[in-house]
């Protein structure tokens, strides 16, 4: 079964060499996404970079046949890990209902700026 890249309509920010997304059967795996905008700006506010990175991740599940109701993993990377109250209030936004599993790291800043990066996976319903 061969990989199929998804091609997000909302492609990184950063120039990385990368698949925004890439389906498998029926799974969809994303690239740890974070919270710039078009222009490469990075709020300063770890909800709204949260906010950011999660409608990234939607818009490439989206381009793949998926939806953020199908996420089963989440793996949030956080530069702080004082700053998880902050994300869980965004974060509970976009999985209200049976949210998947989820680990959520301390591994320090990412990058210049930035407060957050998730990536997930998902499934493609049938």
């Amino acid at each position: 079964m061969p990989k199929k890249e998804i091609i997000n309509p909302r492609p990184p920010t950063s120039g990385a060499i990368l698949s925004p997304a890439v389906r498998f059967g029926n799974l969809v795996f994303t690239s740890g996404m974070v919270g710039a905008d078009a222009a490469s700006n990075l709020p300063d506010s770890i909800q709204e970079q949260t906010r950011l990175t999660l409608d990234k991740i939607k818009a490439a599940l989206e381009a793949a046949g998926a939806s953020m109701d199908n996420v089963i993993k989440v793996l949030g990377f956080l530069a702080n890990i004082e700053d998880r109250p902050a994300f869980n209030e965004v974060y509970k936004d976009y999985f209200p209902n049976n949210p998947p599993a989820r680990s959520c790291l301390e591994i320090g800043s990412p990058g210049k700026g930035v407060l957050v990066e998730v990536e997930c996976v998902a499934c493609i319903p049938s």
